[in-house]
């Protein structure tokens, strides 16, 4: 159990999403992925046109492209559309949180192959999306960024499935030799911090704005406040 003192309650509430239904996401995630192309590129796709003459076809390609790449890492390998689409419908997966985690996904496979590579990337999520995750950190599948700016994930990280991160949250570089671990279905509330190696049981739920200083082992608790304490079992 998790046994720190508490401040003020101000910094405890933060939303709790509706767990995500089954739902069939093929065609979804393709349609939302072709518009997501089109509006990323469009700017762009202007540019070409002035310059080549051939701006629409441009961005029809790159937003053909940017589908069937969201589709193939997504559905088959790295399964985080479906938690999305799930709980946002098909707007989820045209914001610039689902770019985040799409980013992030190439960069942990790029940093596998090549560690400058995969830090590039990471370097690439964190201007276009203000995301900064490491790519050695290691989340399962259904991993969502609900708004990444801000976002900071240092290595030596390992979350279960079905994490869901809000704004500015602070997860820390653990020392080598060491890990911060954090359960399947935990949820960190928007601007909270996890400043040391520690773990998280899972369904643990953090408040916004707490600093979580001390594991905490009981599945399905709810930590607030600065430094955070485990509010009591209804």
């Amino acid at each position: 159990m998790c046994s720190c003192s508490g401040t003020s309650d101000a910094y405890i509430l933060m939303a709790v999403a509706t767990p995500p239904a089954k739902h069939s996401v093929t065609w979804s995630i393709f349609i939302s992925s072709g518009l997501w192309g089109l509006v990323t590129v469009w700017a762009a796709g202007g540019v070409g046109s002035r310059v080549h003459g051939g701006g629409v076809m441009s961005v029809l390609i790159v937003a053909v492209v940017w589908c069937v790449l969201s589709m193939i890492l997504d559905m088959f390998i790295f399964q985080d559309a479906p938690a999305r689409r799930a709980e946002n419908g098909l707007h989820g997966l045209l914001n610039v949180g689902f770019l985040a985690v799409v980013i992030f996904r190439l960069s942990q496979i790029a940093g596998k192959r090549l560690p400058l590579l995969g830090s590039l990337v990471k370097q690439v999520n964190h201007v276009v999306t203000g995301a900064d995750l490491a790519w050695e950190v290691s989340v399962g599948p259904g991993f969502m960024l609900y708004h990444p700016t801000g976002v900071v994930m240092g290595r030596r990280v390992k979350a279960g499935a079905n994490v869901k991160v809000q704004s500015s949250v602070t997860i820390s570089e653990a020392p080598r030799g060491q890990e911060t671990i954090l359960g399947n279905n935990v949820r960190l509330g928007a601007g909270c911090r996890i400043i040391k190696p520690l773990s998280l049981a899972d369904d643990v739920s953090v408040g916004a704005n707490a600093v979580v200083t001390k594991s905490c082992e009981r599945p399905g608790a709810v930590l607030v406040g600065i430094p955070a304490r485990e509010l009591p079992a209804k």
